[in-house]
């Protein structure tokens, strides 16, 4: 949970044991196109907490990337045990309970964290043992699932403008020319 949803980005090497070579995929976050270089002076805060610290997402278009170069099996297979996790709720464990404390204010001052969060416990901070339901991030992804377009749902498809508005509506900067441009990179790693 503390690092959940459709957001993010990662690089991965892959090493393919038959062709005895590696790849190395970016597929990380990108600044939006109206990101300025001075945009964080002076709001140091906003680089890290709330809708101006939102990049766009590389996430789910790499996991397509690698699915479609090296996948076996079904793509939509790939999500069903997150989805049944998010429906059925993701147990709040003694590190998460404690992160969840720590971030109390800005939970508690967030309308998101409040909708997603608190909600699934009654308005309070979730506590060891909880379970946190997720039902919107279950829907979003049963959508890429189940589509022939997978990852590009998000990016160029039925939940990009949703996905936009919402970022727009807290306060963020990404246009859906921003979503619909995203692309990752295949590099060759270093030897």
């Amino acid at each position: 949970m503390q690092s959940n949803g459709v957001g993010g980005g990662f690089v991965m090497t892959i090493y393919n044991k038959t062709e005895n070579k590696s790849y190395s995929l970016i597929a990380r976050e990108t600044a939006p196109s109206l990101a300025t270089q001075d945009m964080y002076v002076n709001h140091s805060d906003w680089s890290t907490l709330g809708p101006m610290a939102v990049a766009v997402p590389g996430e789910l278009k790499g996991y397509q990337e690698l699915h479609e170069r090296f996948g076996k099996r079904p793509w939509s297979e790939l999500f069903q045990p997150t989805i049944a996790l998010c429906e059925e709720g993701v147990p709040v464990n003694k590190r998460l309970a404690e992160h969840f404390a720590e971030e109390a204010v800005n939970i508690q001052n967030s309308d998101t964290f409040v909708q997603v969060i608190l909600n699934s416990t009654g308005g309070r901070l979730p506590k060891e043992g909880d379970k946190i339901k997720l039902p919107l991030l279950a829907r979003t992804l049963s959508v890429i699932a189940g589509s022939p377009n997978m990852a590009e749902e998000l990016y160029n498809g039925s939940l990009t403008a949703q996905f936009v508005a919402d970022i727009q509506a807290a306060g963020g900067i990404i246009t859906e020319a921003d979503m619909n441009n995203y692309t990752v990179q295949w590099e060759d790693p270093y030897k």
